[in-house]
This record gives C-alpha cells, structure tokens and sequence, in this order.
C-alpha cells in the first residue's frame, strides 16, 4: 500500500490509470471502487473516481483521508472501457498484459470482481503476496473507507447506551459478561416479509443467543424505511420465547437518492449494525455485505426462505438448526 501511495501522490507524464464512474447506491459505488483499486495495484495504475457520492455528500464527510485523492484528474491518450459485468475477462484473461497499451482502463459499473480475479490463474500468485488466505475486501476497505472518527463515535456512543455501557466508556471494549448482548439486523424493506420468514428471524436470535443473554439482550433493527423498522420490530417482540423484553431502537430513514444527512444516517446505520455481537443480514444486499465487512464478529448469519445464492464457489453458508437460518464462513462478498 505504502508503494501505491507514493506512485499515487507522484504521478509522471508516462503513468497509466484506473478511471471508474460507479453505479448504484452508496455500498455498490464502494464496491465498485474497491474492485478498481484492486486492478490499479494489480496493473501498477493510478486510480481516479468520477462522481464517488450524491445529493451534496462528498468522501470527505463520510471517511477519513486515505493519503491521497483520488477524486478526479486522469490521463489522456489511448482508452479502453470495459464493463466490470465482464466476469470472463476477469476470471481468465491476462488482462493486465491486454491492456497495458492504453494509458487509461475506464470501467462502468459497480460489480465486485476480486472474486473473478482470485480465481484466475494468471494473477493467484500475486494475489497470494498481496492478501492473506483470499481476504481481499476488508484490508481495501479499512485502506479506502475508514469511517469518519466523528461518524464512528456517535454509532460507538448509540451501541453503549443500547447495551448499558457509561456514556464515558462508550470507545471501550467492554466484556460481554458486563453489559448487554447486542443483536443487530438489516432488512431490505422492499421486500415483504411473511410471517414465516419472521418467526425464523426471531428463532434464528433466540438460538444463536447465549443462554445466560437471552433475558439481557439489545435489538437494533437497520432498515431504509422507518415504517418497516417499527413493524419488524413489534413482529419479532410479539411471539412468547422470543428474546425477553428486548430493546428495539428504530432507526433514522435512508433518503434514497440524495439527501447529505441521508447519507450519513445511512452509514451510521451501517455502522452500529456492524457493531452486533450477532448479526443478521439480507440475502442480495450490497449494504449487508458492507456491514459484514465492517464487523468484528464471526456470528454473522442470513435468514432466508428463498433460494439461497450460491453461485460464487467461495460463498460457503452452514445451516443451522433454526429453519432458514445460516452462517457464515466467510466475509468476502460475492461477485454481484
């Protein structure tokens, strides 16, 4: 990384680079980037991003500086463009050699491809060098999108005094025996939950849940849409033997489209969802994935009573008792 700042930072009349203009909302854009990065440090290229975010939020007022801007400049002279939905190239060409006669690679979209690229025999050894055991997307992320110290605090802040932490420990990691179990949850509110799928959400909790945390445990329901947080979260209180007396925090709308403080409620949505002890995510959500990326937990799960999508070979889930409940082997995200 270190040497990829300082080409970054020092660009020459003969450097090449990496343009993208990202697709889709907030988590596909970093997505998209990600990927990008991926093949500058694979290609030795500068990267460049057109139009990072929207609605009047900047980089800037989300994450912390990486060391170098990446937001606009670029090269001129021979293009090449191609779409990141290519998933061939990037699982089996040589692609750095085909394109190393044009001093700009523009990709269009927001695909996640290090999952391509990983299993494509030209570049697995490099890969091996850069990235410990197919771990690709959390040292970039934590490398591009360190969240804003500010923005980290206030969702360290809502998670204490969720689980009865002292507002003046809220930045401590704070054993679980001394406060309570945190279950956090995003929902894709587009979709209609059935009475069924939310029965498995609540026994998916309970079973996962520590038996001495059952009757001392914290819900956090993350969702784009105050009215199905409030209904999810009555739902999954309703049934006896859920999680005694749980403490459900609806949570701020994401404005889809544009609002700055949209933006930011959202990520700091995604933030204290990422801070769960458990967490349970939605099937096909780039904003689950995100969470998962930013956890520090192993206890991540989905609870699904649809087709489950296995159609990465890295994508490994292990079904557990509670119908429709599975965890998760890996937090690498899927090539979508």
């Amino acid at each position: 990384m270190k040497n990829y700042m300082k080409m970054h930072n020092n660009p020459k009349p003969n450097s090449k680079y990496v343009v993208i203009s990202p697709s889709g909302q907030m988590c596909n854009k970093m997505r998209g980037i990600m990927s990008a990065f991926l093949i500058a440090l694979l290609s030795d290229r500068i990267l460049v991003v057109k139009n990072f975010l929207y609605g009047g939020t900047s980089y800037s007022d989300l994450f912390e500086d990486p060391g170098f801007n990446f937001q606009g400049g670029g090269g001129s002279g021979k293009q090449k463009s191609i779409s990141m939905e290519n998933a061939e190239v990037f699982a089996c060409e040589d692609f750095v050699s085909e394109f190393d006669a044009y001093s700009t690679i523009s990709l269009n979209g927001a695909h996640y491809i290090p999952t391509y690229i990983m299993q494509n025999p030209h570049y697995q050894q490099r890969m091996s060098e850069l990235f410990y055991e197919n771990d690709i997307a959390r040292p970039i992320l934590a490398y591009l999108f360190q969240p804003k110290h500010s923005l980290l605090d206030r969702a360290l802040k809502q998670r204490a005094e969720l689980v009865g932490i002292p507002s003046a420990d809220f930045r401590k990691n704070v054993p679980q025996k001394d406060r309570k179990h945190f279950i956090t949850y995003h929902m894709r509110s587009e979709f209609p939950i059935s009475p069924a799928e939310t029965k498995a959400y609540r026994d998916c909790a309970r079973d996962t849940t520590p038996k001495h945390k059952v009757n001392d445990a914290a819900v956090y329901v993350a969702a784009d849409s105050m009215e199905f947080v409030k209904r999810f979260s009555n739902d999954l209180s309703v049934e006896n033997g859920a999680i005694s007396q749980p403490n459900f925090l609806s949570t701020t709308t994401f404005v889809k489209g544009g609002k700055k403080g949209g933006l930011e409620l959202a990520f700091l949505d995604l933030l204290t969802a990422s801070m769960g002890d458990a967490i349970f995510v939605s099937a096909f959500s780039s904003f689950s994935r995100t969470v998962i990326l930013y956890s520090q937990t192993s206890s991540i799960y989905l609870v699904t009573d649809y087709v489950m999508p296995e159609q990465d070979p890295h994508f490994k889930v292990e079904k557990l008792s509670s119908p429709h409940c599975y965890r998760f082997y890996s937090k690498e995200p899927c090539a979508w």
